[in-house]
């Protein structure tokens, strides 16, 4: 997905393939700024049904504790949960358990898990990202 702009208000507007039914055309949907810190940017899109979580950058031990705090948050959005790892670009040890932890807790399903991560959640004997 192509990034546009970012709004002050925390607000981005990016550009995508609107899906099969129309190949080629464009849309712009607007992502809520959550958080961000010098690692990692974590936006919400909300769509009919389901809301997008995307992690764009780096989760460690330095910001754990706010992604799992984003995490309870999110879970209280209406619809369904979807958590995009497309474009994470590292995650330690404390990361994965953070989110191996918030998926036995809640209903959420897990898109673009990188198998760096999958294979580490299973050597920890942890439970898979769905």
């Amino acid at each position: 997905m192509l990034l546009i702009s970012r709004l002050a208000m925390g607000t981005m507007l990016s550009m995508g393939p609107c899906g099969p039914e129309r190949p080629g055309e464009l849309r712009l949907e607007s992502e809520r700024l959550l958080y961000t810190d010098t690692l990692l940017w974590v936006g919400l899109v909300e769509r009919p049904g389901r809301s997008e979580l995307r992690l764009i950058g780096e989760i460690d031990f330095s910001n754990g504790a706010a992604v799992a705090g984003i995490l309870a948050t999110a879970r209280g959005i209406a619809g369904r949960l979807v958590v995009d790892l497309d474009r994470l670009t590292f995650i330690d040890v404390a990361g994965i358990r953070v989110l191996a932890t918030f998926c036995e807790e809640s209903a959420v399903l897990f898109t673009n898990v990188p198998d760096s991560v999958s294979r580490v959640s299973e050597l920890l004997e942890l439970p898979p990202l769905r």
